[in-house]
């Protein structure tokens, strides 16, 4: 299943500020209608699992669409199980190197707009998708730092796409401008109108999953996550 990813674009975004990453992803891969290909689970993660109408989704999925790999990650990561999930995905990602690493999430700040943070290899990629830089230097936490040091150490250019966000609720908004500004970067065409409807199902499911694995809430504390 990894060695799909090789030679691809790879997008994933992760459960943090306003859980912009994983609404927007999994809003993509219904919208483009993208293949699944496969899907993963290791002994640390929680053992959760959602029934849908079309079946079983599982705690972290990948899809394809052309030369793009989207990579679907349903769990929240806790802090005692996320280094050995990036350890094992990016020793996966080594043997089969993509192209290049979009990462989808959000930013708790009241300016609107939409930021990035590249590592050494992905600068002209910042300019390519118009996102705006810091002013003053910012540290970034939780699996997308780890993202980005893992793809620096790799040599794989990644970068970080953020809208401005609600730090405590989901922003279905702020998911709808991340997606608008990825399709235009990709040529995708995708109607985000109905993303609010969406955004409620997805935060009564995730506040069931918090609910049974006994997460607790911590974006308070962090910048990113």
């Amino acid at each position: 299943m990894f060695k799909e990813i090789k030679g691809k674009t790879l997008i994933t975004g992760f459960h943090g500020i306003g859980m912009v990453g994983f609404i927007a992803v999994d809003y993509l891969i219904k919208k483009l209608k993208a293949e699944k290909i496969g899907w993963i689970h290791k002994e640390y993660l929680p053992c959760v699992v959602f029934s849908t109408e079309k079946g079983l989704e599982m705690p972290i999925e990948f899809y394809k669409l052309k030369d793009i790999v989207f990579m679907k990650i349903n769990l929240v990561l806790e802090k005692k199980v996320l280094g050995k999930f990036l350890k094992y995905l990016f020793t996966e990602i080594n043997k089969n190197k993509p192209r290049k690493i979009l990462v989808l999430g959000g930013l708790a700040t009241s300016k609107k707009n939409i930021y990035g943070v590249a590592n050494s290899f992905a600068s002209p990629l910042l300019e390519e998708l118009k996102l705006k830089r810091f002013p003053k230097d910012i540290t970034v936490f939780g699996p997308m730092a780890g993202t980005l040091i893992e793809s620096e150490r790799l040599k794989i250019p990644a970068v970080c796409i953020l809208p401005n966000a609600s730090p405590n609720l989901p922003d279905p908004e702020a998911a709808s401008r991340a997606i608008t500004r990825l399709s235009k970067y990709l040529d995708f065409k995708v109607n985000v109108s109905d993303l609010k409807k969406e955004a409620k199902k997805i935060e009564a499911r995730i506040n069931e999953m918090k609910a049974k694995t006994d997460v607790k809430d911590e974006l308070s504390e962090r910048m990113f996550v």
